[in-house]
Formats: C-alpha cells, sequence, structure tokens
C-alpha cells in the first residue's frame, strides 16, 4: 500500500465501518501502541488455513456480538 500502512488502513477503514470485523497481517515484529489490543493478528509469511480460521474466528465473534453490518460501496 503506498504511503499507508496497515494500521493507518485500519484507522480508514473504522472511521467508515466501525462494526466491520478487521485483521491485521504483519511481517513486522513490532506493532503500533496505539493499535487494537483485541485486533487478530497473522505474523507473515502464514498458511492460507490458518488465515481462513482467523476469518472464521473474527465472523464468529462479530456474529456473536451482533455487530455484522453490510457493506456497501462508497459514492464519490
Amino acid at each position: 500500500m503506498p504511503k499507508m500502512t496497515g494500521a493507518q488502513l485500519i484507522a480508514a477503514v473504522k472511521a467508515e465501518w466501525p462494526q466491520l470485523p478487521l485483521i491485521i497481517a504483519t511481517g513486522f515484529a513490532e506493532l503500533p501502541a496505539d493499535l487494537d489490543p483485541e485486533l487478530p493478528k497473522l505474523k507473515k509469511p502464514f498458511q492460507q488455513a490458518l488465515l481462513a480460521r482467523t476469518i472464521e474466528a473474527s465472523m464468529q465473534r462479530a456474529a456473536n456480538s451482533q455487530k455484522i453490518v453490510a457493506f456497501r460501496q462508497r459514492r464519490g
């Protein structure tokens, strides 16, 4: 992502869709201190099966908390 870190992308997405479940995938050992500690993290490299399990768990947590929102395209 040019000119943006994963943490910055997460902040931008949360500003627009605060209920959307997110996952950060990173190759860095240290993450920004202000990153949500509840946010699921995948350390690169990761296997496809781990990605699938992490997505499933994130969606399940969102469903259990009834925070699933319909994705809408941004206009403009």
